[in-house]
């Protein structure tokens, strides 16, 4: 608790006057580019000064604009993602649309329309610079290749008989996709019947792949937290919150046993998949509302949550203490909206403000440091 201070995020301002949130953030495999997605079908990266030892950090700002005279409206960007080389962006909108750029230029490489409202877009990232996937809410998942200039449909997936709100890819070759209908499926391209399917009497939000233990962890609307073992077709429940889940994560780079959870009872709870018990080993109690994102850091040292008021908390994953709270201008509302660069130094928040919440955290810690040893 020594080291628990409050501290104002670094930002950049596009407009402040302006009332459109930041729908995405995401930075590429090098972490010295940002991603942006607006609500005002813009989508802004930003590229890193390296030679910055700062808190706030000044980075130059590069625009790809998706071109708005190709659509009948404009329309809120829903999703950034990069591929696994870094060499190409794709940004889904909410008009059926999904735009893939170059990041070396900005350009605008292709437009695609898709059969219903985008509700995600993934680049797959486990051996495959082309592969992308992307779901929609008639319940269809599609698998493009991307290797030429216009995406081509590889196959299409449509078991699910209502929205799909979450898509991960398990392997080069395999992915997930849950559903509002409540079920999960694991499908192989190349094959029409699913590997595994499961079924859950309430809609699935979100599903969460560990690659270790070869399990999806997923929450539906009610307060337990949910796994399923994909090798022994197993599923087991962890009870413990008290009001609704809004989002969950592993820690992949640390002990990836570890999940965290964040729910509506303004805690967050974490899970042990080793554990043979069925409630959590840890709570942590800081947030005063709805904590509606957590991430991981990708070294497994820190855990990010953010809560509906826009307080971001992060704490250390090695006494689950505190270190740092801060105030976003913004409401955090999406269980993406935490963003950690590759190397874990820094952490950008998606918020409904006009601002790009990012600050350097080694920076900060080491300031924090040298206030706390005066």
């Amino acid at each position: 608790m020594a080291a628990f201070r409050q501290c104002k995020l670094p930002c950049i301002d596009e407009n402040p006057k302006s009332p459109i949130e930041i729908t995405s953030c995401e930075f590429d495999t090098t972490g010295q580019k940002l991603a942006c997605a607006f609500g005002d079908h813009r989508v802004f990266v930003f590229s890193a000064n390296v030679e910055s030892g700062h808190v706030i950090e000044k980075w130059e700002k590069t625009i790809f604009r998706a071109i708005s005279s190709l659509l009948t409206n404009k329309a809120i960007m829903l999703q950034v993602d990069w591929n696994a080389d870094g060499t190409k962006l794709v940004a889904g909108d909410f008009n059926n649309i999904f735009f893939i750029f170059s990041s070396m230029n900005g350009n605008l490489l292709s437009f695609t329309e898709v059969s219903d409202k985008l509700t995600k877009v993934q680049w797959n990232r486990k051996g495959s610079t082309h592969m992308l996937l992307t779901s929609c809410d008639d319940g269809t998942v599609v698998v493009w290749d991307s290797s030429e200039r216009t995406p081509l449909p590889i196959q299409t997936f449509s078991l699910h008989t209502s929205s799909v709100r979450d898509i991960q890819w398990l392997t080069k070759e395999t992915f997930a996709s849950c559903s509002m209908d409540g079920s999960i499926h694991v499908f192989r391209i190349g094959e029409d019947e699913p590997l595994n399917s499961l079924f859950n009497e309430n809609a699935i939000i979100a599903i969460r792949y560990n690659m270790k233990y070869d399990s999806l962890a997923f929450f539906s609307y009610d307060t337990n937290v949910k796994l399923w073992l994909l090798g022994q077709d197993l599923t087991r429940e962890w009870e413990g919150h008290r009001a609704g889940i809004y989002s969950i994560c592993w820690n992949e780079g640390g002990d990836s046993s570890l999940l965290a959870s964040g729910a509506d009872d303004r805690t967050i709870r974490i899970w042990n998949i080793n554990s043979s018990l069925c409630h959590s080993q840890e709570v942590l109690r800081d947030h005063l509302c709805l904590v509606s994102a957590v991430s991981f850091s990708p070294d497994g040292q820190y855990l990010a949550s953010a809560d509906t008021y826009g307080v971001v908390i992060v704490w250390s994953t090695k006494d689950w203490s505190p270190l740092m709270k801060c105030q976003c201008a913004g409401k955090v509302l999406e269980i993406n909206s935490l963003k950690w660069n590759p190397q874990s130094t820094k952490l950008v928040v998606a918020n409904y403000s006009a601002l790009v919440m990012y600050y350097n955290f080694s920076q900060l810690l080491r300031v924090i440091n040298e206030i706390l040893n005066r």
